[in-house]
């Protein structure tokens, strides 16, 4: 059995190309899907993303043409991603604009052989179905389901939808994934490997639903009044504690992933997309490490332990993941644990804060 993983697709043909060799040197897993929408500076968004990148330079659809057709070339899937949970705004005297670009969008990544877009608006879901037969849904994980009934109702309701990413919430969660596996094997669940949302995030869905760009936004005298305000408060609440968001149970740690395959769970998702630009690079050689991880775990033994998680890559932990891995939270508490978190986390279970008390007092 092979990992499949999907990631970023690069603005580059040179780090493109680097994934394709990273390939070359795993073993146990593959990148297969990348993963891309335009930028919030590209005038030919549809406003449909969650436009998570700008670039001081104005580029058109077009220009990203050769990236996608390289990574068809070197046998990737390529994604596109329509997946801003924003509902729509149908009295806008732009919605007609939108819904204009959205069919360029898609007729030209048809002309390519690219069909399969990540979405997480109910409406947009319909309206593919509807006008765009061919489309392959893969249903994004920024519909925030908590519950496995959430889960079957979205997939009975919506038939063409044929992947879905779960809350990272649910990572943990082995009861429901087993669950929903079973009750729709035809139906590919991909979980986020790297997520560092805070763990039960209560501004993740808002901050989901305020991600596209408005350039008005810059003028605001009160930033808090901005879509900067949630991460500026994510950040700061999860650095009082680090070493808790460390052992942040949204995290899948290389070495657990064989866990996930045992209940049918193959698929596995890199996050990265809006990284500024001068640390984009750096996530090519964090996801060759994770890769390698799975590999064997003498790979990454003295590999800074933060590197897996997105939110503290850059944060000064001198810690690896030989010094710490066994003071982690173990996978083997949330096999018959996991579905409880949601109800008894900081009552009845304090776990994974004791496991953070561990590393913090560990002396290297």
């Amino acid at each position: 059995m092979q990992y499949k993983f999907s990631v970023p697709m690069p603005d580059n043909v040179e780090e493109i190309i680097k994934l394709y060799d990273i390939n070359k040197e795993i073993e146990k897993s593959k990148i297969q899907n990348l993963y891309f929408a335009l930028p919030s500076s590209c005038p030919d968004n549809t406003g449909f993303e969650q436009l998570r990148t700008r670039k001081n330079t104005i580029e058109k659809l077009e220009d990203y043409i050769p990236h996608i057709e390289k990574s068809l070339e070197l046998d990737f899937d390529f994604i596109y991603l329509l997946n801003s949970p924003k509902p729509f705004l149908i009295g806008s005297k732009f919605f007609d604009i939108q819904l204009e670009k959205l069919d360029i969008l898609i007729n030209r990544l048809a002309k390519l052989g690219c069909y399969k877009y990540r979405v997480s608006n109910a409406q947009l879901i319909s309206y593919l179905e509807k006008y765009y037969p061919n489309v392959e849904v893969y249903a994004s994980t920024s519909f925030e389901f908590k519950s496995i009934k959430q889960y079957s109702n979205l997939i009975e309701i919506y038939k063409n939808i044929v992947e879905i990413v779960p809350a990272c919430d649910l990572n943990k969660n082995f009861l429901l994934l087993k669950s929903l596996k079973e009750q729709y094997p035809e139906i590919v669940i991909e979980l986020m490997v790297n997520e560092g949302c805070i763990n039960s995030c209560p501004l993740r869905y808002l901050h989901n639903l305020s991600i596209p760009y408005i350039k008005s936004q810059e003028k605001l005298t009160d930033p808090d009044l901005t879509f900067a305000y949630f991460t500026k408060t994510c950040n700061n609440f999860a650095l009082k504690n680090p070493y808790y968001h460390l052992c942040n149970p949204n995290i899948i740690y290389p070495w657990e992933i064989e866990e996930y395959s045992k209940i049918g769970i193959n698929n596995f998702k890199l996050v990265g997309r809006n990284e500024d630009k001068s640390i984009c690079s750096l996530y090519i050689d964090y996801y060759k490490t994770y890769l390698k991880g799975i590999d064997s775990i003498k790979n990454i033994e003295n590999v800074p332990i933060r590197i897996f998680n997105h939110y503290l890559k850059g944060e000064d932990f001198e810690h690896t993941v030989k010094q710490v891995k066994d003071l982690l939270p173990s996978i083997e508490h949330f096999k018959t644990q996991g579905h409880l978190c949601a109800s008894i986390c900081g009552v009845a279970c304090n776990y994974c804060e004791e496991c953070a008390k561990k590393i913090e007092n560990l002396k290297l």
